[in-house]
């Protein structure tokens, strides 16, 4: 049975994925606080760094979370990566998506207390 510490929300949203100077388009399908799984047609090896950009659309704006992250898994349904690098705007972004995908805001807080307690090491 797999336990994981941060729930994870069914999130279809476009991203951009940079390695090794190249750009690949892949959509994400699910993202918690501490990584993401993206759909994408590329073979990228587990424990690369990628730079990931996600696209949030929006009736009157347009934004993106930018972050960092390492590749946990890779298969032929895309890449599992855990977040390396996410400035604060970025994370407040991801906790609202989770938190209202989620529809449990008490269940998100504990998560974001665990993340920010430092012991962030499994998904």
């Amino acid at each position: 049975m797999e336990r994981r510490r941060f729930s994870r929300v069914d999130f279809h949203m476009g991203a951009i994925i940079r390695y090794r100077h190249k750009s690949f388009r892949g959509e994400v399908q699910n993202i918690s606080l501490n990584g993401v799984s993206i759909k994408i047609s590329e073979k990228i090896a587990a424990g690369e760094i990628v730079e990931v950009m996600i696209s949030l659309t929006g009736d009157s704006s347009c934004l993106s979370i930018n972050l960092e992250g390492v590749v946990l898994r890779t298969g032929e349904e895309g890449i599992a990566l855990q977040y390396r690098k996410v400035d604060l705007d970025a994370f407040i972004h991801l906790r609202n998506i989770v938190s209202y995908n989620l529809d449990n805001s008490d269940k998100v807080m504990e998560e974001f207390q665990s993340f920010i307690g430092g012991n962030n090491t499994s998904s």
